[in-house]
């Protein structure tokens, strides 16, 4: 019955197709605002046709013709499992509609735990605080030249966490 919330489909498209077929969650929230382009090809799993509407799916000329990240894994996810409940953010999220993604909202279940792969700071920080504010585990994971930073915040049993580690919340 876990609902968990990614944000971001690039990186984060890994975590959520790992989660549907190890975890089988119940319910799975994702929300990414951008189209899947070329660069993201070596990150992702998708072909070409998944990422560029067909001609009959252009809406004008000068539309660009890529699709949507989060529509893109949620097509994805209903071939792997067809009775999972997906909930997409196409416009991403973002100080409106923070709460409906993190919350119980319009019969959307409540996020149990949030995996956060966006890379605006700004949305980084909103998406901790909230979580923080709820009391909701966030899951992070990013490269770092040739490192990785993985950010486990446990939110859920201490709401005292940093927004990030080895940093300070005025300092970031």
């Amino acid at each position: 019955n876990t609902t968990i919330a990614v944000a971001g489909c690039s990186v984060g498209s890994s975590v959520i197709h790992s989660a549907v077929m190890d975890m089988r969650p119940k319910n799975i929230k994702i929300a990414d605002k951008s189209v899947y382009k070329m660069e993201n090809i070596n990150r992702v799993r998708l072909g070409y046709s998944e990422m560029v509407k067909s001609q009959a799916e252009r809406t004008s000329a000068v539309d660009l013709s890529l699709k949507n990240k989060a529509r893109v894994i949620a097509e994805q996810l209903y071939a792997i499992d067809p009775f999972l409940n997906v909930y997409i953010y196409d416009e991403g999220v973002d100080e409106k509609n923070i709460g409906s993604f993190l919350g119980q909202y319009d019969g959307e279940p409540k996020t149990d735990v949030i995996v956060e792969e966006v890379d605006d700071p700004r949305i980084k920080i909103l998406i901790r605080q909230e979580a923080r504010r709820r009391g909701l585990p966030v899951v992070m994971v990013t490269d770092v030249g040739s490192a990785v930073q993985l950010d486990v915040l446990r939110y859920d049993k201490d709401k005292n966490l940093p927004l990030s580690w080895g940093v300070s919340d005025e300092v970031l």
